[in-house]
């Protein structure tokens, strides 16, 4: 389950038998449709092109990692927290860049996201205004980026506001 949002914007989506279902505000297309702006109850999400193991929120954007190891994104994408490489917003999932496979787990801040790959590697997008996504002065990440100084084999990750670490 993630719970994505910033202000009053809410929502939360979960992965229920490989398929996204998602509940709440659904203003910035949060639930990769777009259709109600509201449900009160859980209602199918973003068609997926393989099953949905895990699903990763941030404010009004949500990823999803499929049983292919491949990332998609949808929602506002104008940090590039979309990871398509563009700085636009999209009601349909797209294509993280350069994962379409190999991704074993997601996190999710604000206005960034971060995956870690079955290599043990990390990577990041989206906002870096405070060092999030770990790439020095850069303001933001259009696409995914390895933190700075992660050398490092790494076995999970957690994402928070403003925040990223990993194990």
């Amino acid at each position: 389950i993630a719970l994505g949002g910033w202000y009053s914007q809410g929502f939360t989506c979960a992965a229920v038998e490989g398929k996204l279902v998602c509940w709440g505000d659904n203003s910035g297309s949060s639930f990769g449709v777009d259709t109600a702006k509201q449900s009160g109850t859980p209602m199918a999400g973003a068609r997926l092109p393989a099953a949905l193991i895990q699903v990763a929120a941030g404010s009004q954007f949500a990823c999803g990692l499929l049983e292919t190891g491949g990332v998609r994104c949808w929602g506002p994408g104008y940090f590039g927290q979309l990871g398509d490489g563009q700085m636009v917003s999209t009601g349909a999932p797209v294509q993280v860049s350069g994962l379409t496979r190999g991704a074993t787990q997601l996190a999710g801040g604000v206005e960034h996201m971060c995956a870690l790959t079955d290599a043990g590697k990390v990577l990041c997008w989206g906002s870096n205004r405070d060092g999030q996504v770990g790439i020095g002065d850069v303001p933001e990440a259009a696409t995914p980026e390895t933190p700075e100084g992660l050398e490092e084999s790494v076995v999970a990750i957690y994402a928070s506001d403003w925040s990223s670490c990993a194990l």
